[in-house]
């Protein structure tokens, strides 16, 4: 027999929605953490088989199968429970431990004793503070605010400043100590570990009391003349039930808030959590009396998959902000949402809400900051404070663009490091402006346009990216969803030919000036060619036209192999560091404009006899078509026996 705890530790670590979206395609529904999908054990064509992480198990409306975590692996897998146990401990990083044991049965045997002194000596805290010796206790409570309702919901109680907690029950001293009721002197005698303080329990997720905060009143805090005063706030010490760092106040009851929610907030201290739940805002935790810590967050996360921060305004509060954004980038995946609220005018939530009520303290939330500003805020952040774009340098625009990757480096689902570069690279572009390029090339094999000898490229560019034609192409663009600023700053435009592909001819023999500008362009009307240049950082590289009636791109200088090799430079990057970083190829000119537009980056193959150098040494590689996929499968043939895993998507443009 497995102990208890372990398999408490094991399911609260493992989401349902984790293992059964393995085999069931899953759809959000109702409250977080629920979902939908067809029934794994029988066949049926309308979803009555649904998924609560928050509840921790499965339920099929149709066919009745129903259980936890552990038994879903077991049915799914068709697989006896060790082995089932196994798996799902692989998963969570658990050791498990062995049958036969005798050391993991004394220490579940030892648990669940330490739980029941815990429970004892709260039910003793409680009657405490009902008696006389605890109205100092129960006056600063209602003074707070709290009514009777709330004290009894959140067991609140009072330690007296003479001790007494061994009259809580038939405990050995021994067991009080290691549950940390007592603590030990420097003579060896042993003494209450609280001691005239308020108290507040702290359970954990199914609302066992592991532990205490005590909070001292200084009219009756038991202290000698001349000596160090008492911290205001203690916890209980580290149990083995109890370690303050991995569990948060008010967790239990704020399970059913965070649910119908679908979010939850974590605040600084104990009060403010019971004064936020007194309010209506019932989603509310704290840590104990420390900065959020990284098994906090997580803790967090399983409560409700939108989480909020909420910060003092201060300067302590900024940084506190940037060390929990840094933490959480560490630990964001698909499915997480981390927002921000920052409270000034010297006010904390308890109070807000004790003044203003509920309602105030909701607008605040409705003013919160994303994650990714918080983020953005630390990384563009230089030294001596300040971002300000009139005074700042090349070498600042390189550091912050070295501190934007790395942050992002630190993204573990490669979805979500995509989106933030996208949205770290915006951010960065609204900073500076890149100088206009003037570099010259050579003749090129394939022309697109005759050019004049000794014509600068980027006087091509000027020219043909002015005029009313282009507006046209921006028309078009703009009704297949691509927006013209986002695509702009992305690109740096785009441009258009007047003159047909004819051997070197100008359209009719004509001079540019002369050419008779194209009725309101469309793809299937007189085409002439879509110009996108290709950049290398400030440098412009090569224009590369789109023929967009046969789909067919021409290099202007023939120095494109791909549109968008920035974005394979990255991907390399991360993989140089082991990260799964996955390219996407586009498989039109208009689906790689609409992607980069919308900040996803790609790539668009110009030179198919070229593009090995730039694919073939990734990892993997995703086309958004299977015809895409096979010529990619065909184009790019490695000199080695690695070469790239080549996947497809469907639904491209």
């Amino acid at each position: 027999m497995l102990p208890e705890s372990f398999l408490d530790e094991l399911r609260a670590r493992v989401p349902v929605s984790a293992v059964v979206g393995r085999r069931v395609k899953l759809d959000k529904a109702g409250h977080a953490g629920e979902h939908k999908g067809c029934c794994p054990f029988h066949n049926e064509k309308t979803a009555s088989f649904t998924v609560s992480d928050d509840k921790g198990f499965f339920h099929c409306f149709g066919c009745g199968a129903h259980g936890d975590v552990i038994e879903f692996e077991m049915r799914s897998g068709n697989l006896p429970f060790m082995e089932a146990i196994e798996r799902l401990a692989a998963d969570a990083g658990l050791e498990v431990p062995r049958k036969d044991d005798p050391e993991a049965r004394r220490h579940e045997e030892k648990r669940a004793t330490l739980l029941e002194a815990l429970e004892a000596a709260c039910r003793w805290y409680e009657e405490r503070l009902r008696r006389p010796e605890g109205a100092a206790g129960l006056a600063y409570l209602l003074g707070r605010g709290l009514s009777e309702e709330t004290i009894a919901r959140f067991r609140l109680g009072w330690a007296p400043a003479v001790g007494g907690v061994r009259a809580a029950g038939r405990f050995p001293e021994d067991l009080l100590l290691e549950a940390g009721l007592l603590r030990a002197k420097e003579d060896g005698s042993r003494r209450d570990m609280f001691r005239g303080r308020v108290m507040f329990p702290v359970s954990d997720r199914r609302g066992r009391i592991i532990g205490f905060g005590g909070r001292i009143l200084e009219a009756s805090a038991p202290n000698s003349a001349g000596s160090r005063p008492p911290p205001k706030y203690i916890n209980s010490p580290a149990t083995p039930v109890f370690d303050k760092g991995a569990v948060l106040y008010g967790l239990a009851l704020a399970r059913e808030g965070a649910g119908r929610e679908g979010r939850a907030v974590v605040v600084e201290g104990y009060m403010d959590v019971i004064g936020l739940h007194q309010a209506g805002l019932d989603f509310a935790v704290a840590p104990l009396g420390t900065a959020l810590t990284p098994h906090q967050l997580d803790e967090l996360w399983r409560l409700a998959p939108a989480a909020l921060v909420c910060l003092d305004g201060d300067a302590a509060g900024q940084k506190a902000a940037a060390r929990v954004a840094e933490m959480a980038l560490a630990r964001l995946e698909r499915g997480r949402s981390l927002r921000f609220v920052t409270l000034t005018g010297s006010k904390d939530p308890d109070e807000l809400v004790r003044r203003w009520g509920g309602g105030a303290m909701r607008g605040w939330l409705k003013r919160s900051r994303p994650l990714a500003d918080v983020a953005w805020g630390a990384v563009a952040r230089l030294e001596g404070g300040g971002t300000d774009d009139d005074d700042i340098t090349p070498e600042q625009i390189a550091e912050i663009e070295a501190r934007a990757w790395s942050a992002c480096a630190a993204i573990p689902d490669a979805f979500v490091r995509r989106a933030y570069l996208a949205d770290f690279r915006r951010r960065l572009r609204g900073m500076v402006a890149l100088p206009d390029p003037a570099a010259t090339f050579g003749r090129s094999a394939k022309n697109f346009v005759p050019r004049p000898r000794g014509d600068k490229l980027a006087l091509e560019w000027e020219m043909a990216s002015e005029g009313d034609a282009v507006e046209a192409v921006w028309a078009w663009l703009g009704r297949h969803g691509i927006a013209r600023d986002a695509l702009t700053a992305a690109i740096g435009g785009i441009g258009l030919v007047r003159a047909r592909v004819a051997k070197g001819r100008w359209a009719g023999g004509l001079e540019w000036a002369e050419t008779p500008r194209p009725l309101l362009w469309e793809p299937d009307g007189d085409v002439s060619l879509v110009i996108v240049p290709e950049w290398d950082g400030d440098h412009l590289l090569d224009l590369v036209g789109w023929n967009a009636r046969t789909g067919a791109l021409y290099g202007r200088t023939g120095a494109a192999r791909l549109l968008g090799e920035g974005a394979a430079v990255e991907a390399a990057g991360f993989e140089a560091r082991g990260l799964s970083h996955p390219l996407r190829v586009a498989a039109t000119p208009l689906s790689w404009l609409r992607n980069e537009a919308a900040g996803d980056r790609s790539v668009l193959v110009v030179d198919w006899g070229r593009a090995w150098p730039a694919l073939g040494g990734l990892r993997s590689l995703v086309a958004e078509t299977r015809d895409l996929a096979l010529k990619l499968d065909e184009a790019i043939r490695a000199p080695k026996p690695r070469r790239p895993e080549i996947a497809y998507v469907d639904g491209a443009a």
